[in-house]
């Protein structure tokens, strides 16, 4: 009886111990990893090497230029910097959407401000966060960029430095009728 106990119990640590142990070690770091791009899967789409890589689709003035110009331009103006993974920088292209979601006091604020202070061309920011506002208008305004503030509402004591009147133009039929097929909507 103890030979073939110790043949049994041999042969259970024997297949605990091999490939039963590898294929399940390798389960567990495939499951720990389950949903987490690798460093090549972001070097590939959200680096800044991708983001170059796809300039002359974001930027169209950049087809006409070289290669080397293309390589040079800011980073900033391909792209919105996200986070730090894997030992790299990741980026979202100017072209996707991003959504920051977090609890209060979290940097969502600060992360917007950053963005639309680097931003090269047009925003357009909704908010009641008037503090964006006092975030990103001297840097804009340094570079060049207007600012322009639309707040009917008066949030936070800012001036409205545009305006829209919905009965501006209506006196000509015509403005009136297409103006008030725009704002009701057809009933089906």
């Amino acid at each position: 009886l103890l030979p073939v106990g110790a043949l049994v119990g041999g042969w259970v640590k024997w297949r605990r111990g091999g490939n039963a142990r590898t294929v399940t070690r390798a389960g567990e770091k495939a499951r720990r990893r389950s949903g987490v791009a690798t460093m090549w899967q972001i070097a590939w789409n959200s680096s800044r090497w991708a983001m170059h890589r796809r300039a002359a689709a974001v930027r169209p003035h950049l087809r006409d230029v070289g290669w080397w110009e293309r390589w040079r331009t800011p980073t900033t103006e391909l792209g919105v910097k996200l986070c730090r993974s894997n030992g790299m920088w990741m980026w979202a292209s100017i072209e996707d959407v991003v959504l920051l979601i977090g609890g209060p006091r979290k940097g969502k604020t600060a992360q917007l401000a950053g963005a639309i202070s680097d931003a090269p061309g047009a925003v357009l920011t909704t908010s009641t966060r008037t503090e964006i506002i006092g975030l990103t208008r001297v840097a804009r305004v340094r570079d060049g960029r207007p600012v322009f503030i639309f707040n009917p509402g008066g949030l936070g004591a800012l001036q409205s430095t545009i305006t829209f009147n919905p009965l501006t133009g209506c006196a000509d039929p015509t403005v009136a009728t297409a103006r008030a097929a725009d704002m009701i909507p057809e009933a089906e």
